[in-house]
């Protein structure tokens, strides 16, 4: 904070402190045609460079976020076809500009949901040298946004960081990112449009527990961070050597290749080739496929997700999309975005708690569940130095049992054994009786029926939609998939077939199919499933 900011944004009342437009000009490029609110001439180049990111004229309007010295800005760009609109500048056959929005504080989220309509605004009226209506913004978001108190702090600070997005994004990789991030290595995400990048940047940095709420002011922690604060030393001290960066633009990347840890975004497609080699990033993130692109061999085998961790990821994500999919207004607590950063928070106290039994003679904690391998990397930081350096060690291992947070939690697997014992001990009872009908019977027509077939058929649908499309047991509900299809199959040949062909297997037609399946499933689950 420099100049005439430094008074508006240390008085405590002023969350927004400057707003301008930039434009994108075919000979002079990015600038900054008019602000409101003191803007320093560094800020304004910063601005400027950022405002519109690269690949941004591929869309027609997105969001970025980034930071300017101490402030963290919001931007929202759109275009428009220059004859719609009235602008002298205009110099194209497309208009480009962005509204930005300068912030003491990181309200990512809160502000651009305003700023967002805005700017839509804006453009629809389609007067761009009028800017009675940015000029209202700037006199009243203030007040919309209100002082930050404890009671509406969560609101203004997470509000907008959809954390249901960012695990259907990066599926069980949403962990192994997270704990990429407590290693202090050098790691880009890209994607184009901007926005998903720095979505995931924000949204990934949210998880760690009192990060942002420290940065609005400890005096606003809630009775459990404060508490946190005082056992574990919270926030974390991982972004205290990191540099990170929402969003940088391409002339940002030679003022951070000398940087030896950084997380930062970028909508430039250079990243994905050889000719950023001078950022020797070691962890490229694809955000639009989803890829994680390891540069760094020991990383990657060291973010690799222990059992117990693939355990915990997959019951976030399942009751996160089962919040998601809840239909209208979903009120309840467990699946929302304040539960999921509840969830990262529980993993990191039960790992600290853990590695910090771990350095006891007497410790009785298993730390093989978190990947050694991950836990000798964390052990090379300087936020690991800070935190066994800033604790009292008896105080962490009994506020949190030192064990793994899914230590107590049972697989899907384990869940799906228990299902199909019960399942299989009453379709017993139903395919014998139905069997022992069909060869007694005079009408076997009438005997065969639906019942057997409908009940299997809707068991196995019903497991088939509760893995839906999670690789990792796809290959059961296949099994039993194909099953079922092959026995429905042999329900449309006639009936007298179907009824020799039970009656030359002597544990019945569907009893074998059955059993076929299950012996494919247990061996699976002995294999491939144990992973």
């Amino acid at each position: 904070k420099s100049g005439m900011m430094d008074g508006v944004a240390n008085d405590g009342e002023k969350l927004v402190v400057a707003l301008c437009v930039a434009n994108f000009h075919h000979i002079r490029g990015c600038e900054i045609e008019w602000s409101t609110g003191e803007l320093d001439e560094k800020m304004r180049e910063e601005i400027s460079a950022r405002a519109l990111p690269d690949q941004s004229h591929e869309v027609t309007t997105d969001h970025c976020y980034f930071k300017t010295g101490s402030f963290y800005c919001v931007a929202c760009y759109r275009q428009v076809e220059a004859h719609l609109v009235e602008d002298a500048e205009a110099s194209r056959s497309m208009v480009q500009k962005s509204v930005v929005a300068v912030s003491t504080q990181p309200l990512y989220g809160a502000v651009r949901v305003i700023l967002g309509a805005y700017t839509k605004a804006y453009f629809a009226m389609g007067l761009f040298a009028d800017k009675t209506l940015l000029e209202n913004f700037y006199a009243n978001v203030n007040t919309r946004l209100g002082k930050v108190t404890a009671s509406n702090r969560d609101e203004l600070v997470f509000r907008g960081i959809d954390l249901q997005g960012l695990l259907q994004r990066f599926n069980d990789n949403t962990l192994a990112l997270f704990k990429v991030l407590w290693l202090e290595k050098r790691v880009i995400f890209y994607a184009s449009p901007a926005s998903g990048a720095v979505d995931s940047i924000v949204g990934l940095v949210s998880l760690f527990p009192n990060m942002f709420a420290s940065i609005v002011g400890p005096q606003f922690y809630t009775a459990g961070e404060a508490t946190d604060a005082k056992i574990f030393s919270f926030p974390l001290k991982n972004f205290e050597k990191t540099r990170w960066e929402p969003y940088l633009t391409l002339q940002d990347f030679e003022s951070i290749q000398s940087n030896q840890s950084y997380v930062f975004g970028s909508s430039n497609s250079l990243v994905l080739g050889p000719a950023v080699s001078k950022l020797r990033a070691d962890l490229i993130v694809n955000v639009n496929t989803g890829i994680l692109h390891w540069n760094d061999k020991e990383l990657s085998e060291a973010c690799q997700l222990s059992p117990k961790d693939v355990q915990f990821i997959q019951h976030v994500r399942a009751k996160a999309a089962a919040h998601k999919t809840g239909g209208g207004v979903n009120t309840a607590y467990e699946g929302s975005n304040d539960w999921i950063r509840e969830a990262f928070g529980m993993w990191s106290k039960s790992f600290l708690s853990v590695a910090t039994d771990a350095t006891s003679s007497a410790s009785v904690s298993d730390i093989s569940t978190f990947n050694p391998a991950w836990v000798n990397l964390w052990s090379r930081t300087d936020n690991y130095k800070h935190f066994f350096a800033s604790i009292n060690k008896e105080l962490v291992i009994t506020y949190v049992k030192p064990q793994h947070v899914a230590a107590d939690m049972k697989t899907f697997l384990d869940e799906l054994e228990d299902v199909v014992g019960v399942r299989l001990s009453t379709l017993g009872g139903m395919i014998s009786e139905a069997t022992n009908g069909w060869t007694s019977s005079s009408e076997p027509d009438q005997i065969v029926g639906e019942a057997p077939v409908e009940s299997v058929t809707n068991f196995i649908s019903s497991i088939y939609n509760k893995v839906g499309s999670d690789e990792s047991v796809q290959s059961v509900a296949s099994l039993w998939s194909s099953a079922i299809s092959s026995l429905t199959e042999e329900t449309s040949r006639p009936v007298e077939e179907a009824t020799t062909t039970q009656t030359n297997n002597s544990g019945g037609f569907w009893g074998g199919m059955l059993a076929s399946a299950t012996e494919k499933y247990l061996a699976w689950g002995e294999g491939e499933g144990k992973k």
